[in-house]
């Protein structure tokens, strides 16, 4: 879905940093609701919602769950199997943060939108073609 809407953006040349940012952001709000914290029974009724928008120079992701606890950037060591998602949040995006909500969370980050996607130092145009905020909720 990320990819087809960067596709739509003409934002091609982000695809493949902005889908793993998705997939981290999103495994880590599934991880985070399947618990049953939120009030749901583990892995039932807790909703994710993704948001991708243009400001005028980055994407900004954001994922929304019903946790209000915090997103821990780990330090894992090399023989631990997971851990590393907002590792590789911090690693790719130009920044990132969470902010609490009632009911919940979201855990944000942004890619810029200069070197291959427009030429340096030249910022997304205002409108561009097909712009609209993707939103996409689901049920895990």
């Amino acid at each position: 879905m990320a990819r087809d809407v960067l596709r739509e953006w003409g934002l091609d040349a982000l695809s493949d940093d902005a889908t793993l940012l998705v997939s981290e952001l999103v495994t880590n709000a599934v991880r985070a609701s399947a618990d049953g914290a939120d009030g749901s029974r583990p892995g039932e009724g807790a909703e994710v919602v993704l948001t991708m928008r243009l400001t005028g120079t980055s994407m900004v992701i954001e994922v929304r769950d019903a946790r209000r606890d915090p997103a821990r950037l780990l330090r894992p060591d090399a023989s631990t199997e997971s851990g590393r998602g907002l590792l590789i949040v911090e690693e790719l995006s130009c920044r990132w943060g969470q902010r609490t909500l009632n009911g919940g969370k979201v855990v944000w980050c942004e890619l810029p939108l200069l070197d291959d996607a427009f030429p340096a130092a030249t910022p997304v145009p205002a409108a561009v073609p097909g712009h609209r905020p993707m939103t996409a909720a689901a049920a895990h």
